[in-house]
């Protein structure tokens, strides 16, 4: 009972951090959205754009740092998801 409580009250109070520190973030502007709107032939053609290209290079870095180096899956992928917002 007292792992479980100590777990959940840790995570309780990261939790509370990360909404207090990321609410009052601004939401991102969306680069040339009037022009995306008109643009239908790249919502169309499928094709990736550069975040999902990150994010699949950020998956790719999570599995061979899983695999290779035998890194802590968990700890590779908080630190993918703490730094792909960052990035884009």
């Amino acid at each position: 009972m007292a792992l479980f409580s100590a777990s959940f009250v840790i995570n309780l109070v990261l939790s509370i951090l990360t909404y207090a520190l990321l609410a009052k973030r601004p939401a991102p502007l969306v680069e040339g959205a009037a022009e995306a709107a008109d643009d239908e032939d790249l919502a169309i053609s499928g094709r990736p754009d550069w975040r999902q290209w990150l994010t699949l290079a950020s998956l790719m870095a999570l599995v061979v740092g899983a695999l290779g180096f035998h890194l802590e899956i968990g700890f590779l992928a908080l630190a993918a998801g703490a730094l792909l917002p960052w990035w884009t």
